[in-house]
C-alpha cells in the first residue's frame, strides 16, 4: 500500500478563519486521493501523533470540525487514510530551520516520501534539506550533526515524480514474508493488510484453521499461491498484466460437475452475496483453491482452500 508522511510543520504557517483551514484540509486529502488513485492499494498517511490532536495555528479547526462537513464517500474515504496509529519515532534528532521535524526524520529514516498542508504554496518543494543530529556510541562522544535530504509531494501535478517510486515500492512491499505471522488466526486478522488485492469468503477463514498451523505445508503453498495472485492483480492495475492470465495451473469446472456439485461450490462473499466458485487453482496433490474473479473491481475473493472437490470424475 502507498503510504504518505504527514509534516506536522506545515500547521505552524498563518491561517485566516475556519473556512481557510477547512479549503486547506481539502485540497490536502484532494492530494492524498490523487496517490490512492494509483490504485497500487489503499493509501495510508503517517503521522507523530493523532491526526485529530492537530490543529492549526491561531484557529480552533482539526479532522473532527471537517469531515462531518464532506459528503458520505469522501468521509468514509479520508478517515480510511487515517485510519491506523501513530509512529513512535525513536530515530535521532531531526530539525528543519530551527524545529523539530518529527514527520521528516521519520520519513528519511524509513525512504518514505513527505506531503504537507500547502498554505500560500510555502510546501512547494520535492524536496527538503534537514538536519539531523545524534552521538556516536563511543565513551565521551561529541554530537554530530548531518545535512539529510528528504522527498516532499508538493502538489498533484507533481504526482508522476514520485509515480516510480509508489510503484516500486507497493512491488517490494507486495512480497510476503510467513515468518510476519504468529498464527493462522494472526494471518486472518491481518489478511486485508497483508494481500490487499485479495477478498476471503466467510467460509475460508474455518478452511484456513483445518491445517492447524502455520508450519503445516499446504498453508505455506496456499500463502505462495496468495502472494502470487495479490502480486499479479496490482501488476493488472499498473497496466504490465492482463487481468484474465492468472497465474499458476488454472480450471474450470466442468457444466455436469457444476450441475452436480454446485452446492460444494457456494461461497459467501465480503459483500454478502453467495456465489458458485468454479474457477480454481492446482497446486499439487489434493491442494485445490477456488477463485471469484472480478475484473470489474480488479479483485479476487478467495473460496474453497484445502482437498480436491467432488467432480463427475473424482469422488473424495
Amino acid at each position: 500500500m502507498p503510504e504518505l508522511i504527514f509534516n506536522e510543520l506545515s500547521l505552524q504557517s498563518d491561517v485566516n478563519n475556519t473556512e481557510h483551514a477547512h479549503s486547506l484540509l481539502k485540497s490536502f486529502f484532494e492530494l492524498c486521493d490523487s496517490v490512492n488513485n494509483l490504485k497500487i492499494g489503499t493509501l495510508k498517511i503517517k503521522i507523530g501523533k493523532e491526526f485529530s490532536t492537530l490543529l492549526f495555528k491561531g484557529v480552533h479547526y482539526n479532522i473532527h470540525n471537517f469531515l462531518p462537513r464532506l459528503e458520505a464517500d469522501e468521509r468514509n474515504r479520508y478517515s480510511t487514510y487515517l485510519a491506523q496509529t501513530s509512529f513512535i519515532s525513536d530515530n535521532p534528532y531531526y530539525s528543519y530551520d530551527g524545529a523539530e521535524a518529527i514527520g521528516f526524520g521519520y520519513a528519511y529514516e524509513n525512504d518514505q516520501i513527505t506531503v504537507s498542508i500547502n498554505n500560500a504554496d510555502n510546501w512547494s518543494e520535492n524536496s527538503y534539506t534537514i538536519t539531523k543530529e545524534y552521538l556516536l556510541e563511543e565513551q565521551d562522544a561529541e554530537v554530530v550533526v548531518e545535512n539529510k535530504e528528504v522527498k516532499h509531494l508538493p502538489h498533484e501535478n507533481q504526482l508522476d515524480t514520485f509515480k516510480p517510486f509508489f510503484i516500486e515500492s507497493a512491488l517490494k512491499n507486495a512480497k510476503f514474508n510467513v515468518s510476519n505471522i504468529l498464527t493462522i488466526e494472526d494471518f486472518w486478522n491481518r489478511r486485508s493488510e497483508i494481500f490487499e488485492m485479495l477478498d476471503f469468503s466467510v467460509e475460508s477463514e474455518n478452511l484456513l484453521k483445518k491445517f492447524t498451523s502455520i508450519s503445516h505445508p499446504h498453508f505455506s503453498k496456499a500463502m505462495n499461491y496468495f502472494e502470487r495472485l495479490n502480486l499479479h492483480l496490482l501488476e493488472v492495475s499498473l497496466g504490465r498484466k492482463k487481468f484474465d492470465n492468472l497465474p499458476g495451473d488454472i480450471s474450470l469446472d466442468g457444466e455436469a460437475t457444476l450441475n452436480k456439485y454446485s452446492n460444494e461450490r457456494i461461497f459467501t462473499l465480503p459483500s454478502g452475496n453467495a456465489k458458485i466458485f468454479s474457477t480454481h487453482a492446482k497446486l499439487g496433490g489434493n491442494l485445490r483453491i477456488y477463485l471469484y474473479p472480478e475484473e470489474s473491481r480488479g479483485r479476487i475473493s478467495i473460496g474453497h482452500i484445502g482437498h480436491h472437490l467432488n467432480t463427475v470424475n473424482f469422488k473424495n
